[in-house]
């Protein structure tokens, strides 16, 4: 009786498995999400300033000592 309840988790384990692998590969690695302008242009802001050169910016704590 035991058994049969182990072999019926098991089978249904499988099946889900199985049904996994079938949907990995039916499915995309990347879905390409269409982006409105204002998003782009907000993308574009946020690029331009992470890549803004360092002599630009102000040092965060003008009075500390660069050796700490």
């Amino acid at each position: 009786m035991r058994e049969e309840a182990v072999l019926k988790i098991l089978e249904k384990e499988l099946q889900k498995r199985k049904r996994m692998i079938v949907h990995r590969q039916t499915t995309p690695d990347r879905v390409q999400v269409k982006r409105s302008d204002s998003e782009s242009s907000l993308d574009s802001e946020l690029h331009s300033s992470l890549y803004e050169s360092k002599d630009d910016k102000e040092p965060m704590f003008p009075d500390a000592s660069p050796n700490y």
